[in-house]
């Protein structure tokens, strides 16, 4: 936010003019509709799964004397009772 502030005042530029400080109130409300719009998109990308990963959680352990993966399901507290 404080870079929007900046954005503000810079636009502004210390002029007392209502054209001018409305004109920089303008730019400010579009700084901020596009940081909410980057942070929606970075949310929903976030959030997707990819299809691989839809089932369940799966701890990738490494096995012994170099013999490969083990693949253990992870159990939650729910779950296992």
């Amino acid at each position: 936010m404080a870079l929007v502030g900046a954005i503000f005042h810079t636009v502004r530029g210390g002029s007392d003019d209502p054209a001018a400080i409305a004109h920089a109130f303008i730019v400010a409300i579009l700084c901020i509709a596009a940081r909410v719009g980057i942070g929606t998109v970075l949310g929903v990308t976030l959030a997707r799964k990819p299809a691989a990963l839809t089932g369940p959680p799966v701890a990738r352990l490494p096995g012994r004397h170099g013999q490969g993966v083990i693949d253990v399901e992870v159990v939650s507290v729910d779950q296992a009772w």
